[in-house]
């Protein structure tokens, strides 16, 4: 061929949440148990858990995220206990709680 190949893929322009990747969310619990489903593009609304959320989990769950505020409006609406660490100030657990084994899904995801 006479022409350069075309580019598939990249990066995106900037790190994080954006509405140029597509986000995939992800629920664990202790018994290694997860369940993931894609939200759409850009950063999670409490209206996304709840149509992709809610329906997996117990009643009675202690649901367990980062301080995105989207998080704590989801637990309101659906009336489940949240606990929420704030990794942006380098806190990785609060005793028994911490979220590294979804932290972990999105590495080998990646890889």
């Amino acid at each position: 061929m006479d022409r350069p190949l075309p580019k598939r893929g990249g990066k995106a322009s900037r790190r994080g949440n954006s509405s140029e990747l597509d986000c995939i969310h992800v629920a664990r619990d202790r018994n290694r148990q997860a369940c993931d489903f894609v939200t759409g593009r850009g950063p999670v609304t409490a209206g996304q858990l709840m149509k992709h959320l809610k329906p997996v989990l117990a009643p009675d769950v202690l649901l367990v995220s980062d301080a995105t505020k989207a998080y704590e409006a989801f637990a309101k609406r659906a009336g489940i206990a949240h606990e929420a660490i704030n990794v942006r100030a380098a806190i990785r657990e609060r005793g028994a709680l911490h979220i590294q084994g979804v932290n972990g899904w999105h590495g080998r995801f990646k890889t």
